[in-house]
């Protein structure tokens, strides 16, 4: 009975996979480093960029909207009519913002992954 309850916990743990830095070696790690960063620089230019534009249409935005002619006589409502115009831009940012960091955390691993490489060399595990 306890045998059968095992094996139905078996059959219904799901396998972990793991992605595939977990099974490079460490030329491989290493070379997916580079790689890595090469990307993240690029990524993060990218970022810089699209803030720089952004910022660049908000003021542009603040010094051509006619804010009488629309009826926006408050502050409060001239900046929700500018944070509308520009909400695609900042979620494209947001975004951006998410692609650096996951790229991050992808060198993060594999450094750490290098490092266990390293030890494994030296006959520590």
């Amino acid at each position: 009975m306890i045998e059968e309850i095992t094996k139905a916990e078996e059959n219904t743990t799901p396998k972990i996979t793991y992605p595939a830095l977990f099974y490079m070696g460490l030329k491989e790690l290493i070379q997916t480093k580079s790689v890595a960063l090469f990307e993240l620089r690029k990524l993060e230019n990218d970022l810089n960029d699209a803030e720089r534009k952004l910022s660049h249409k908000e003021s542009k935005l603040i010094l051509t909207t006619d804010f009488k002619e629309l009826g926006l006589t408050n502050e409060k409502m001239r900046k929700s009519y500018i944070y509308d115009e520009l909400y695609d831009d900042k979620c494209d940012i947001a975004v951006m913002k998410g692609d650096v960091e996951e790229k991050r955390d992808t060198i993060e691993i594999i450094n750490h992954l290098i490092r266990l490489s390293e030890i494994k060399l030296q006959g520590a595990l």
